[in-house]
C-alpha cells in the first residue's frame, strides 16, 4: 500500500471516479484499484487513464475500504506473521511498480495544479465518467 498511496496520479483518477478527493477518499479509492489486481495496480500507476478500460467502474463509489481489514480478520492473528508477509509483499511488487513519467508525485508545484491538469492526463476516464452521466467536477 505504501508503494501504491499518495501518488498524484490516483489522485487524479480518484477525482473523476469519486468526484473529490481527500485524504481517505484518496486512500479507499487506492483500495479499491488494488481490488481490481496487479496488472490493473500497475497500469494505473504508469497511466491512470488506463483505468477506462474497465469493464465496469462504479462512478462516485469507486473504495475499498473493507480492505484494509483482511489481514486483521480472524481469531489467530499474529502481528509479527503479517509483518513478514507484508514485507514479503512488498518486495515482490515494488521493483516492478512504475509510474507516469517516472513521478510518483508528477512536476506539479501544487496539488491544484494537477488537478487542473485532469483533462490532458485522464481524457479516457473522462469521457467513461461523461458517458456513465457522471458529473465529476460538481459531484457532492
Amino acid at each position: 500500500m505504501e508503494a501504491a498511496g499518495e501518488t498524484i496520479w490516483l489522485d487524479m483518477a480518484c477525482k473523476v471516479i469519486n468526484g473529490y478527493v481527500s485524504n481517505d477518499t484518496a486512500l479507499y479509492s487506492t483500495l479499491w484499484v488494488i481490488s481490481r489486481g496487479e496488472n490493473v495496480l500497475l497500469n494505473a500507476l504508469k497511466d491512470p487513464d488506463s483505468l477506462a478500460e474497465l469493464d465496469s467502474i462504479p462512478f462516485g463509489e469507486a473504495e475499498c475500504e473493507m480492505l484494509m481489514a483482511i489481514g486483521f480478520n480472524g481469531e489467530d492473528f499474529h502481528l509479527e506473521e503479517m509483518e513478514a508477509i507484508h514485507q514479503k509483499w512488498l518486495e515482490e511488487i515494488v521493483p516492478a511498480i512504475a509510474f507516469r513519467n517516472n513521478e510518483k508525485y508528477g512536476a506539479y508545484d501544487r496539488f491544484e495544479d494537477a488537478m487542473a491538469d485532469i483533462p490532458n492526463v485522464l481524457p479516457h476516464l473522462l469521457r467513461r465518467a461523461e458517458q456513465a452521466g457522471f458529473d465529476w467536477e460538481n459531484f457532492i
